[in-house]
């Protein structure tokens, strides 16, 4: 039997339930023969377990063959990697990132990682060391469905000791429900606003994502898990600005992004073009930002990056309220909000051109308007949105109403499903006691034949299904304290699972799941 001795590096002992968290391991053989171990290039061999610090219980257990199987349950094949020889006293360095293989959930707290390798029937461990997985608080999220290449993508401002931190947020269209992220910002100042860029099928060289902080915006592209490009910041002198969560890469792989402000007291739309500065040369990819195996094309050279900014004056002093884009195969972007008339809130849509916008009204009804969902990627001629309105009536009588309206001439006539509030309320354990009432509401955003709708009661989001009935509300992801998020997804394909909808719930005291919803 080979006599190994490992021992674990931790380049930092804190991470967040999702991030990237890179470990060392080396492999020293302390026998009298050569052995034969993994060639380092390729995939990690060893197994990283997470014990519960107080009581040495074994919590997580994650490796390459588990992550695999959890992409995709039909795995057969586990191709055997390259050997080495190490001689007596000889070692081999090894890196591994645990974010990369970690298929399910883990909560916030203090852990001890063991890194253990099985070889010729014995398991030789490294001693073990103290992380602390944090709890995650974003400030600021966005999270969207890449309805181009399937998967789900986001970007989250969370607050560190010292400042905030940004981390690019990806899950592989095989199965959603497996996530990673990775810093791309130690120390941002508080953020406003983020965006994602949809990708392009024309420019496969990495994906774009923006932030807005101290009324500057700042964007970077990442090609797998690598950053390629980053624009200087940009000052906007914009009032009340607001950077619309998704933006796009154009065909000729620059970033476009839309910021909504005041200035000069005209509302406007300005719409910024990046092309960023390279950081340094990307490497190949691997998964979840590019497609396997493939090498992005070289940069190239440009002594002054692009950088573009076109103003659109929207009518009145006044920005609409759940402003969206929905951008089109043929480069075409219209906008879509919300705009109060008295007590009628209505729906307008307008075509982003060359001059000032002129927003038309695809709907309107005498309610609050309470949410509006704009799939990003879709067809001309096609286009919809859905829209929440409520509550309408008093007392046991309010009601909602869920409506899928036309964006295009021509397109389908609006659909409405109402129902009552009282469906959506758990009903009190005591009979005098106060019911509970909704705190917010969550629309999914994405390709979707039958939307769900999320409300938030109490220490619980309802998910419930308005165009089927709209008369079960279910809980979901169990219960999430105050400052729990949560994002309804949907995204173009799900390989392995065969789902398209999705729930993203980051919560303090659980972590960060994605969840497959069931229908």
């Amino acid at each position: 039997m080979p006599a190994l001795a490992l021992s674990t590096t931790l380049l930092r002992t804190t991470c967040l339930p999702f991030e990237s968290f890179p470990v060392e391991v080396q492999v020293e053989n302390q026998g009298a023969a050569p052995c034969q171990l993994s060639d380092p290039e390729w995939p990690t061999p060893f197994r990283f377990e997470l014990l519960r610090a107080e009581d040495g219980e074994r919590l997580h257990s994650f490796d390459v063959r588990r992550y695999k199987l959890a992409l995709n349950p039909n795995t057969k094949r586990f191709e055997p990697p390259e050997l080495q020889t190490v001689q007596p006293g000889g070692s081999l360095l090894y890196q591994a990132d645990l974010g990369a293989l970690t298929h399910e959930s883990i909560r916030p707290g203090a852990y001890q990682l063991v890194v253990s390798l099985l070889l010729d029937g014995q398991t030789h461990a490294a001693p073990p060391v103290d992380i602390e997985v944090l709890a995650p608080a974003p400030s600021a999220e966005v999270a969207v469905g890449q309805d181009l290449k399937g998967g789900l993508a986001g970007f989250f401002a969370q607050p560190v000791e010292g400042g905030v931190r940004l981390l690019q947020w990806a899950a592989p269209a095989g199965n959603p429900t497996l996530t990673a992220a990775r810093c791309r910002e130690q120390d941002a100042g508080p953020v406003s606003g983020m965006a994602v860029g949809l990708d392009n099928p024309a420019h496969r060289a990495g994906r774009w994502y923006a932030w807005l902080a101290a009324g500057q915006l700042t964007g970077i592209r990442v090609w797998d898990t690598s950053l390629s490009r980053r624009s200087d910041p940009l000052a906007l002198e914009l009032e009340e600005a607001r950077l619309l969560e998704v933006g796009r890469k154009l065909d000729d792989g620059a970033g476009q992004f839309l910021v909504a402000g005041i200035a000069a007291g005209q509302a406007l739309v300005r719409r910024v073009v990046l092309e960023g500065k390279v950081v340094r040369a990307p490497e190949p990819a691997t998964g979840g930002g590019g497609t396997p195996g493939m090498k992005p094309p070289p940069a190239p050279p440009s002594a002054a990056p692009r950088l573009e900014t076109h103003d659109h004056p929207w009518p009145g002093g006044a920005l609409p309220q759940h402003l969206q884009a929905r951008y089109q195969p043929d480069g075409g972007i219209q906008l879509v909000g919300v705009v109060q008339d008295g007590a009628a809130f209505r729906v307008v849509a307008a075509e982003l051109g060359d001059g000032p916008l002129e927003p038309r009204t695809c709907f309107e009804l005498e309610a609050p308007c309470l949410g509006l969902a704009v799939p990003p990627w879709q067809e001309a001629g096609a286009g919809y949105a859905d829209a929440l309105f409520g509550p309408l009536g008093e007392d046991d009588a309010r009601a909602y109403v869920f409506v899928r309206l036309p964006l295009d001439e021509g397109a389908p006539e609006a659909r409405e499903w109402r129902f009552a509030e009282a469906v959506v309320l758990p009903k009190p354990e005591e009979e005098e006691a106060e019911p509970p009432a909704i705190e917010g509401w969550q629309l999914c955003r994405g390709p979707a034949a039958h939307p769900p709708l999320a409300a938030r009661v109490g220490e619980h989001f309802l998910l419930g299904w308005p165009s089927k009935g709209g008369k079960s509300w279910e809980p979901l992801g169990g219960e999430v304290e105050a400052g729990a998020r949560l994002r309804l997804l949907a995204c173009a394909r799900a390989d392995a699972y065969k789902r398209r909808l999705f729930a993203l719930l980051i919560d303090p005291r659980a972590g960060m799941r994605t969840l497959a919803l069931g229908r």
